[in-house]
């Protein structure tokens, strides 16, 4: 077998080139996203009649959703998956070398995403603050920003504040930590 830096060189050689990586990043979602949904219909015990009940779609359309050659899935429809199946969803560009890490495992263990009520870390938070209120919910400092001189404000460390607070969150907190004011911007 391979070890991860070979599986890694593998995939270099050929993401050099411009067509390959377009091609490959297609088909990590095309063929990806369908695998994960069907995964995680049947790890919860639906057909597709039912999944397509639960989002407001035939079982036709469950089909074509779970198809890897569909190649038509819209932020919609995902979102609507997300609703059914009570997890979320994360849209986000990524590094080559992230995606070559995911697909070290695409296991059905690995896919199948537990639902809210069953989230481990949810129900950590919870169990970890239960005892506490707001204030007494401890700050800590994030790691240094990766992206050095990108809207870092160059102390490296932002104030962790828990979420139910973040809407009320000062703008002198926010404007130290640019992450921090964008996900205060987007709950507004």
């Amino acid at each position: 077998m391979n070890s991860q830096s070979d599986y890694h060189q593998e995939y270099y050689e050929e993401l050099k080139d411009k067509e390959f990586r377009d091609i490959f990043v297609r088909e990590f979602i095309q063929g990806g996203l369908p695998f994960q949904i069907r995964i995680l219909r049947e790890d919860r015990g639906l057909t597709q009649r039912e999944l397509g009940e639960k989002v407001g779609m035939r079982q036709s359309a469950i089909s074509r959703v779970e198809d890897p050659d569909y190649g038509a899935l819209s932020l919609k429809t995902l979102l609507r998956l997300a609703s059914a199946f009570d997890v979320g969803l994360l849209v986000r560009f990524a590094a080559y070398g992230k995606i070559i890490e995911t697909m070290e495992d695409l296991s059905p263990e690995a896919l199948a995403v537990p639902s809210f009520e069953d989230d481990p870390v949810i129900h950590g938070v919870a169990k970890a603050t239960t005892h506490n209120t707001p204030e007494e919910v401890p700050t800590a400092t994030a790691p240094e920003s990766p992206f050095e001189g990108e809207g870092d404000t160059g102390n490296g460390s932002c104030e962790v504040i828990p979420m139910s607070s973040l809407r009320q969150a000062s703008p002198e907190t926010t404007a130290s930590c640019p992450e921090l004011s964008y996900s205060r911007a987007a709950t507004q």
